[in-house]
């Protein structure tokens, strides 16, 4: 289980962990640093990248997390998105992602290369 949480508000970055099922008890077993504020987090549909918006002022970005073999995320370099990024969905073929704004509610359409690259934004 991957968990976006507020650095801005004292949150570690995107955290790491496991959902017990029958208990409902959340384990966050390590943090991964590195994002500002990664509120928004989805994972591609062949399970190799996490995707993540991070809501930086004045600009946000949303950035690829290639996954190891073990499902730990690392930070890559993304693309800059509109003001207050929100919410990321990438498309069922994996060949495209989403984001949406708060500020402005516009929509964003970024398409996927190779190994979870993200291209710069197809529409504003």
């Amino acid at each position: 289980m991957y968990l976006g949480s507020y650095t801005s508000e004292g949150g570690k970055g995107v955290g790491v962990g496991t959902l017990d099922p029958a208990t409902g008890t959340l384990t966050v077993d390590h943090w991964v640093p590195g994002l500002t504020d990664p509120s928004g987090l989805d994972l591609a549909p062949d399970g190799r990248t996490l995707y993540a918006v991070s809501e930086r002022d004045p600009t946000g970005t949303v950035s690829p997390l290639p996954l190891d073999g073990t499902g730990n995320p690392t930070v890559h370099n993304g693309q800059k998105t509109g003001a207050g990024p929100a919410h990321v969905r990438v498309h069922p073929n994996g060949k495209v992602l989403f984001t949406a704004d708060y500020d402005g509610g516009s929509v964003g359409v970024y398409p996927l290369g190779g190994a979870g690259t993200i291209s710069p934004r197809a529409r504003p």
